[in-house]
């Protein structure tokens, strides 16, 4: 069992919000952030939906829903990330389009763009950027103006960026100008 890895405090209305534009039948991917799980958690039980992970933790919660299919991308797991990688076989990632792409940052800059901790985990999240059709980024507030090792690529990669609070005006205006939807808990839902 990978060392369990809780979300933060501020995670719960991101996770939410994200949880709220799951739809029925949809096919999603789920990286390995630590607020995966609690995504997962909040998706109502009626809902019938198929989610792609390459994380342990996100494959037990996806498990623990009762409408939920869950496409796990196999190979070598490292606890560090509670992640599996295999660079030389072909993944369900290949071949799946997923409709939704949750992808948690470790920090989101204006001149760096999105960030995340570990380098390992790139190829998976680039590549379910590159096979989904809409992008959504999970950023709680504390992750702004922070740059972490590895790049995943530019706020105007993604279609959606959701966070717990209103964004800093730099980045409102950043997003607009890159035509970045953004859902706080004080914005319009969907």
């Amino acid at each position: 069992m990978p060392a369990k890895k809780t979300h933060h405090r501020d995670d719960l209305p991101v996770a939410i919000l994200a949880a709220g534009l799951v739809r029925e039948n949809d096919l999603v991917f789920f990286d390995n952030g630590p607020e995966m799980p609690l995504v997962i958690s909040m998706i109502p039980d009626d809902i019938t939906f198929t989610g792609i992970c390459y994380s342990h933790r996100v494959f037990i919660a996806l498990n623990e829903k009762p409408n939920a299919t869950a496409i796990l991308c196999g190979g070598t797991y490292r606890a560090k990330s509670d992640a599996f990688y295999d660079a030389n076989n072909p993944s369900a990632l290949d071949s799946l389009n997923p409709r939704k792409v949750f992808i948690s940052a470790s920090g989101v800059h204006e001149h760096f763009g999105v960030s995340w901790f570990n380098p390992d985990d790139l190829a998976a999240k680039r590549k379910a950027m590159e096979r989904g059709l809409r992008k959504i980024l999970l950023a709680r507030h504390a992750l702004f103006d922070e740059v972490a090792p590895a790049s995943i690529g530019p706020l105007s990669a993604f279609d959606v960026l959701i966070s717990d609070r209103p964004l800093p005006t730099d980045y409102a205006v950043h997003c607009r100008n890159g035509s970045v939807k953004v859902i706080t808990p004080d914005s319009e839902s969907e």
